[in-house]
């Protein structure tokens, strides 16, 4: 009998001369490619500090133009709590990159 071991990139059991489903596809974890979720290796974690640029402000439109995130500690969904007006609002932070 042929053993065959839990592939490393799709987390499966195939025979290895067969191509892997996860090649050449998207993690949806990390962003990476050639692996799958269940099988990622990047750490999930949260936002720990954020700052604003108070020079970068507009503060009669509410315009907040830079925001520098110090600490990230999930690059999957990162979450920025911010106070407006006394009331505490989450934002889900958008680089507009997939990859920084």
């Amino acid at each position: 009998a042929k053993r065959e071991n839990k592939c490393s990139r799709c987390g499966y059991s195939h025979p290895p001369e067969k191509k892997c489903p996860a090649a050449g596809q998207k993690c949806l974890k990390c962003g990476y490619f050639g692996h799958f979720s269940n099988v990622c290796k990047k750490k999930q974690g949260f936002v720990k500090e954020v700052e604003a640029d108070q020079s970068a402000c507009d503060k009669a439109s509410g315009y907040l133009g830079e925001l520098r995130v110090n600490e990230v500690h999930n690059a999957q969904c990162p979450v920025v709590k911010l106070l407006i007006r006394d009331h505490q609002v989450s934002f889900k932070m958008d680089s507009g990159a997939d990859v920084s």
